[in-house]
Formats: structure tokens, C-alpha cells, sequence
């Protein structure tokens, strides 16, 4: 092989890894990033927390109060487990994702045969050591119940 074929080679060569670095590259960015907690954002995550519950109930437009005492874990890449009791209504069972700036739980009830499930998504004050937001809750029977909610922090880990 002349030198001449191999510079015509080694350039196209060159330009299609060039093409597939630019390919891969433009991919990876629309990715969803996943970054990883700082240690004191899982700190101050991590521990005991009292749950205040607003519910607002569809049917009748009552409106009800409960308190639960959570207890959570956060792994480095941001996901969260834990378990809440509700001394009316039972054990509950939740995971979910902490962001930067918030978390999304999803819950279930930790009894066999209850079937009630829903979503939390509550936004980080770190300096007042508590998280508020928003619930939604389907039971049995397609019921919908939704409130606000309240997360203050019981110890430091």
C-alpha cells in the first residue's frame, strides 16, 4: 500500500470516529443526569422526621389532620426507602428520588390486603430542617384523596 492510500485511509477513519464521538456525544447529553447527593444533603435527609398530613376529602370537603413519624435512608446516587406510621391509619412503605431541590415518593401501605398507594413531592428547606408540599392517594374503591404536607426534622441522623 502507497503512502498515499494510507493518508486517504487513516482521514476517513479519523472522520468517522470523529462523526461518532459528535453521535455519542449529542446522545449522552439528552440523558437524564443522575448526579450524586452531597454527603450533607443525605445527612440531613437521612434520620427521623414528623409528617403533618392537611387531607382534604372530595366527597364531603372535610378537612382532617393526622401526624406521622418517618424514617428514612438515602443511598449516594439520590434514592430514598423508608417506612411512616399513622397511628390511625397504619404502616406505610415508600421509596422515591431525592433532587437537589426536592424528593418524589411514592408510598403503600405496608398491611396485607389494604391497597391504598400515592405520591409525595416535597421541596428541601434545609436551613429550617424541614420539606413541604404536595399528596395524592388512591384507595380502594378509585377514591382520590390529596392535601399538603409538612416533613420537620426529629434528630440530626
Amino acid at each position: 500500500m502507497d503512502t498515499g492510500m494510507a493518508t486517504v485511509i487513516a482521514a476517513g477513519v479519523g472522520a468517522l470516529a470523529t462523526v461518532g464521538a459528535t453521535i455519542y456525544g449529542v446522545r449522552a447529553r439528552r440523558r437524564p443526569k443522575f448526579d450524586r447527593l452531597a454527603r450533607r444533603e443525605r445527612d440531613f435527609l437521612t434520620g427521623r422526621w414528623t409528617g403533618y398530613w392537611n387531607v382534604i376529602h372530595p366527597l364531603n370537603r372535610r378537612k382532617d389532620y393526622y401526624t406521622d413519624f418517618i424514617e428514612m435512608t438515602v443511598a449516594p446516587d439520590g434514592r430514598i426507602n423508608g417506612r411512616g406510621t399513622n397511628s390511625d391509619y397504619g404502616d406505610y412503605v415508600f421509596e422515591g428520588r431525592a433532587w437537589h431541590y426536592a424528593l418524589t415518593i411514592q408510598y403503600k401501605a405496608a398491611a396485607d390486603g389494604d391497597e391504598r398507594v400515592g405520591v409525595v413531592l416535597l421541596e428541601k428547606d434545609v436551613m429550617n430542617q424541614t420539606m413541604t408540599g404536595e399528596w395524592s392517594q388512591l384507595a380502594a374503591g378509585k377514591i382520590v384523596i390529596r392535601g399538603e404536607v409538612r416533613w420537620e426534622k426529629t434528630n440530626q441522623r
